[in-house]
């Protein structure tokens, strides 16, 4: 049950994050290339993802995380725990999205697909080892997604400081207008609307059976599936 309570939360943050963050990472790969004689627009562009997609991140986590506290019934966990961290790891995960479009858009390809597939995942691991040193129950889902979310947050400042350096120096100043915004989301909402799609292929059927199918289910599922897609790679 506790597996299958993980990967539908899981499922649910990996949504939202991919339409929190609203095709910006794509967007970037266009952008940031295309100015690079214009370091201030690049910067403006930088603080402008990273302020946009925060706030639109915290937003709508939170909106679905309390529409679940609400409505959902099959958790045994006290949910404002399990919903705390699952808010926390969707505003995470979208910054790290947003991260993997800066590293692409500097030619920093293999820093990326490194931050993008093992940086994320490897939190997980991380999470779990500290819940078996610490000695807490591995049935409760909500201290994983805490720890998990804690341990991204160290991910995204250090990341972060990177892509500060493959930059400009401090005390640039930065004048936009909201002409510029309005230009930066319509390139982007092209790109949310392809990304968010594939996600949504890609989680679909773990939502939907979270809601209508018991969470021994749903772990049953997930655990076969993955299975499944890792054989067929191999």
């Amino acid at each position: 049950e506790s597996y299958g309570l993980f990967n539908f939360i899981f499922s649910i943050t990996s949504t939202v994050s991919m339409l929190a963050v609203f095709g910006l990472q794509s967007a970037a790969q266009r952008i940031i290339p295309s100015h690079e004689n214009a370091p201030h627009i690049i910067h403006a562009f930088m603080r402008f993802s990273w302020i946009f997609t925060a706030v639109i991140a915290a937003l709508m986590s939170g909106l679905v995380f309390a529409i679940l506290a609400l409505t959902y019934t099959q958790t045994i966990e006290p949910k404002i725990p399990l919903y705390a961290g699952g808010f926390l790891v969707a505003i995470t995960f979208s910054i790290m999205r947003l991260h993997v479009g800066f590293l692409k858009a500097y030619h920093q390809g293999p820093w990326a697909i490194s931050y993008e597939t093992i940086f994320r995942e490897l939190p997980i691991l991380i999470t779990v080892w500290v819940v078996v040193l610490l000695g807490l129950s591995l049935n409760n889902t909500s201290d994983i997604f805490i720890l998990y979310g804690a341990v991204a947050c160290v991910l995204i400042v250090t990341s972060a400081l990177t892509i500060e350096r493959l930059t400009l120096s401090t005390g640039i100043k930065i004048e936009t207008n909201r002409i510029e915004y309005k230009k930066w989301l319509m390139i982007a909402t092209p790109m949310m609307l392809i990304t968010t799609t594939q996600m949504l292929l890609h989680r679909s059927d773990i939502i939907i059976l979270g809601l209508i199918v018991p969470l021994d289910d749903v772990g049953s599922y997930s655990f076969g599936a993955k299975l499944s897609l890792s054989l067929i790679h191999i």
